[in-house]
């Protein structure tokens, strides 16, 4: 009987042996898929050219806080989203910013996001490189 016992045993060892060997290797073809995928994005990242828009930061003239200059340096109207982080209050803020050929945009506490040191700064156009930017 205990020959026995140490036979079922052995086979469901040897049972538990090839379900985690088939998990990792499910895992391993996962990890080679993503790889793929994220070496894929980031070639059509790659192929973008830069976002023509170039960000200046001053001390706001009333009130608290800091302004973002933002500067449109192409000849094109562009409607960018700009998403604001706070890493110490965790919030956020999402606006899309019209900016005309050349012209400059300026946002601060009067436009509803008092920036500061440590803010990031995050711009997206479906045809140019997404950039970021943490204030200094």
């Amino acid at each position: 009987m205990e020959a026995q016992a140490i036979k079922e045993n052995l086979k469901s060892a040897l049972e538990e042996k090839n379900r985690l060997s088939k998990s990792k290797q499910d895992a391993e073809r996962i990890a080679e898929s993503t790889s793929d995928l994220l070496n894929q994005a980031y070639a059509e990242i790659a192929k973008k050219p830069e976002l023509p828009v170039s960000l200046n930061v001053r001390k706001a003239l009333t009130g608290n806080g800091l302004v973002v200059q933002f500067t449109n340096r192409s000849d094109k109207y562009l409607s960018v989203i700009a998403r604001f982080e706070n890493p110490t209050t965790r919030e956020t803020e999402t606006v899309r910013l019209d900016l005309t050929p050349m012209g400059t945009k300026e946002i601060g506490h009067l436009e509803g996001w008092a920036f500061s040191s440590s803010d990031v700064i995050h711009l997206q156009h479906n045809d140019y490189a997404s950039i970021s930017m943490a204030i200094q």
